[in-house]
């Protein structure tokens, strides 16, 4: 495994750079790259959310600020929520 990849707890290898390129793409605002990158990995099947969680950690984000990006963006209004969480606890990215 390279230096600029993760291995997240389900083994999937995260590529880190690619997730640091967006955060960049996306400004200053550490908000909107939470939730980029939190979009990239669920896109990715990177989608429970202990993955989620220490992948963001990896990247720098105070997981305070994590946990409450997840949940005030989780649910079934695309006008409100960027993802929704499955029974089974998996997310999934809404249409």
């Amino acid at each position: 495994m390279e230096m600029n990849e993760f291995q997240t707890q389900a083994h999937q290898v995260v590529d880190m750079a690619a997730l640091q390129q967006l955060m960049g793409r996306c400004g200053l605002n550490r908000h909107d790259q939470l939730i980029a990158v939190f979009q990239a990995l669920i896109g990715d099947g990177v989608n429970e959310g202990p993955h989620l969680v220490s992948t963001a950690k990896q990247l720098g984000f105070d997981g305070q600020h994590i946990g409450m990006t997840l949940s005030h963006h989780t649910g079934g209004d695309p006008v409100s929520h960027y993802w929704s969480r499955n029974q089974d606890g998996r997310y999934s990215l809404l249409d």
